[in-house]
């Protein structure tokens, strides 16, 4: 079958017709579309666009000519970042049938949203078709939002204050900050997900109700302070609002709330402040009300009795001085003109300093500047004492009393003095005083005779003990048995006497100050352990356990080695004397810098009338004719000046019958307080 030409004609221009139509159609679905659209071939070249992609790109038609491969140059001066532009098209060119979603920021600000998607013919992909919108205002939009976001968790994440998030309708927290943990002791984790109610945050039921109730009836702004509970049981006051706003399509709490605790604190204590300085104020105005009605009753009492006032004056047998602001004299009753020697009248007008004051104190304090002081202001020096000084040149000491004299506006116009000779007083004075110092270097004369008699005394002693050892061990020949005996008690009592003379010395250096204290470290526990070895046997010989108990810390001490040990055998020795049966127990601890040493005992004790006089010299509880332990009445008052010269303290507890306790205590530096 064969085909007529003309038909063939008519088919290929019907084809044609066809084909421009459809061009058409896409061209007008080009124009129409919001985008601006614009396809290339797979060499970049222009194939169509339509009229928005030249008016979002601000472009003349002639800039992209179909076929023209300068279509990328064309936009490229447009981009922001033009090399990166280019390389993202030459690579989407090298995959043609790649899609392509992303935005394009322009030189000009301005945001795209591009799409590219590839042209097929068939299945042959002959080109690409770009789209672009513009979404600036949307991607603006959205990076304010970002940008708000960011801030607004840098202010509720930043603020030292308590921010959390509930949410209004199950009241459970969806965000808190860090500073419930800084403030309240709660981690975020422990918060999130709990109610307020849950949280073990309210002192008490009654507040936890009231602020639940509160936040159930809130409207969109509320103000509160509340009473929390922190995690470490102790309660703190914040202070706050809370605010309904709308986050991520559901109602929400903010609530911010700052800790006031120490502000309210000191609040109570300004209005405590503030009420005590009105009570102090109240008082004070009315105790001024009071005087200035004395003074006023006494001006009137004075106005109405100035002649008695005089004969009083004149006829008394104190002085009596009016003087003004200037110090000039004006009154001297007859006593005081006969008392300073001078004629009536004679001092009417003048000042008092080179009259009846000498410029100058005997002591060198300066009397014209004291006067003047008192002269305007004798409200200050109710009672003073200065020197005097007469007409003939003899210097005396007056007590005066001083009174201001207001006119009645209530300014000061006089001063009102009355003085008594105390000459005689301060003469009594100076000879105590120097009575005082002859006592003083009497006593050190004492103690420095006591040291040196008792060191010429231990020289003898020294001997008599030593050759009745000798005579005792038998080596200047046998002794019977009563010779021994008596031996013995010259022994002993020259033993006794020795300690005797032993501890008057040490306290006759203390007294003079001649005893020097040696600073110097050694071994406290090796010298206790060495001290109550030394004293076992006299305790085993009464049938006392002597036990020492010393602390894991007890160790070196730097003090007087040997004065440290004198103290423990005293305290040790007393306490064996005074315990008839039972125990006495050292211990040594180290408590606050100081080593501290407890001796303890089963004695006797001490009656409490008795305590007081413990610590003094010469004297001993157990006296009189019934006396039964022997001894100075020395050794606790040789113990506790020690004890001072070593920077030490000694103390004790006794119950009379049951035993007592004493306690001292060392540095264990040199100079550290115990």
């Amino acid at each position: 079958m064969s085909t007529h030409p003309r038909d063939g004609a008519t088919e290929l221009t019907r084809t044609r017709r066809d084909l421009a139509g459809t061009a058409s159609l896409v061209q007008a679905v080009l124009e129409a579309a919001a985008e601006g659209i614009l396809a290339v071939d797979l060499e970049g070249r222009v194939r169509s666009y339509n009229r928005q992609f030249l008016e979002l790109w601000g472009l003349e038609p002639s800039a992209l000519e179909p076929g023209d491969r300068a279509a990328l140059d064309a936009v490229l001066p447009k981009v922001k970042e033009p090399a990166r532009f280019r390389d993202e098209v030459k690579g989407l060119s090298a995959r043609p049938d790649a899609p392509c979603h992303d935005t394009v920021e322009l030189a000009d600000g301005r945001i795209f949203e591009r799409h590219a998607l590839p042209q097929r013919l068939g299945d042959a992909v002959v080109g690409r078709v770009w789209s672009f919108r513009d979404v600036t205002r949307k991607a603006r939009t959205e990076a304010a939002l970002r940008q708000g976001e960011e801030l607004f968790k840098v202010a509720f994440f930043g603020i030292p204050d308590v921010a959390g998030i509930a949410d209004l309708e199950t009241g459970r927290f969806i965000e808190v900050n860090d500073g419930c943990e800084r403030v309240l002791g709660w981690r975020r984790d422990e918060v999130l997900g709990r109610t307020a109610a849950e949280l073990p945050i309210w002192p008490s039921r009654a507040e936890r109700a009231r602020v639940i109730h509160g936040i159930e009836r809130m409207g969109e702004v509320a103000e509160a302070e509340l009473e929390l509970r922190r995690r470490d049981g102790q309660t703190c006051r914040l202070a706050g609002a809370a605010r309904v706003v709308e986050l991520q399509g559901r109602r929400c709490v903010v609530m911010l709330l700052r800790d006031v605790t120490e502000r309210r604190r000191l609040e109570a204590e300004l209005r405590a402040l503030n009420a005590d300085l009105e009570r102090r104020v109240r008082e004070r105005t009315a105790q001024l009300e009071r005087e200035i009605a004395e003074h006023r009753r006494a001006e009137e009492l004075l106005s109405r009795s100035e002649h008695n006032y005089r004969e009083l004056v004149e006829s008394a047998n104190s002085i009596i001085l009016r003087w003004d602001t200037a110090g000039q004299i004006t009154f001297l009753n007859e006593y005081g003109q006969r008392f300073f020697g001078f004629p009536p009248g004679a001092l009417l007008g003048r000042s008092v300093i080179g009259t009846i004051v000498p410029e100058t104190e005997t002591s060198g304090r300066d009397l014209a500047a004291f006067m003047a002081r008192i002269a305007t202001h004798p409200d200050e020096f109710i009672i003073n004492e200065n020197e005097n000084i007469r007409c003939s040149g003899e210097r005396v000491w007056i007590a005066w009393t001083n009174r201001p004299v207001l006119d009645a506006a209530g300014r000061l116009v006089e001063t009102l003095s009355v003085g008594n000779d105390i000459s005689a007083l301060k003469h009594a004075e100076r000879e105590l005083v120097r009575a005082k110092e002859a006592a003083e270097s009497a006593d050190r004369l004492k103690s420095a005779f006591l040291a040196t008699m008792s060191h010429e005394l231990r020289t003898p002693l020294n001997s008599i003990i030593g050759f009745t050892g000798i005579l005792l061990q038998g080596l200047a020949g046998p002794l019977n048995d009563e010779q021994a005996r008596q031996l013995g008690m010259v022994q002993d009592s020259s033993r006794h006497l020795h300690a005797l003379i032993n501890d008057v010395l040490d306290l006759s250096k203390i007294e003079a100050g001649q005893l020097t204290i040696a600073q110097a470290p050694f071994d406290y526990r090796a010298a206790a352990t060495k001290v109550c070895g030394a004293m076992e046997p006299l305790a085993r010989k009464k049938g006392l356990a002597l036990r020492l108990t010393l602390a894991p810390e007890v160790g070196g001490l730097v003090s007087d080695q040997r004065r440290v040990e004198q103290v423990l055998v005293n305290l040790v020795a007393n306490a064996i004397k005074f315990t008839e049966r039972g125990a006495v127990d050292v211990t040594v601890t180290v408590r606050d810098g100081a080593v501290v040493t407890a001796v303890r005992d089963t004695g006797i004790g001490v009656k409490p009338e008795d305590q007081a006089i413990l610590f003094r010299p010469f004297q001993q509880v157990d006296t009189g004719l019934t006396r039964r332990h022997e001894g100075t009445g020395l050794g606790l008052s040789i113990c506790r000046k020690l004890l001072a010269l070593l920077g030490g303290t000694i103390g004790f507890t006794s119950t009379f019958g049951v035993g007592s306790e004493f306690t001292f205590a060392v540095p264990q530096a040199a100079g550290a307080a115990p």
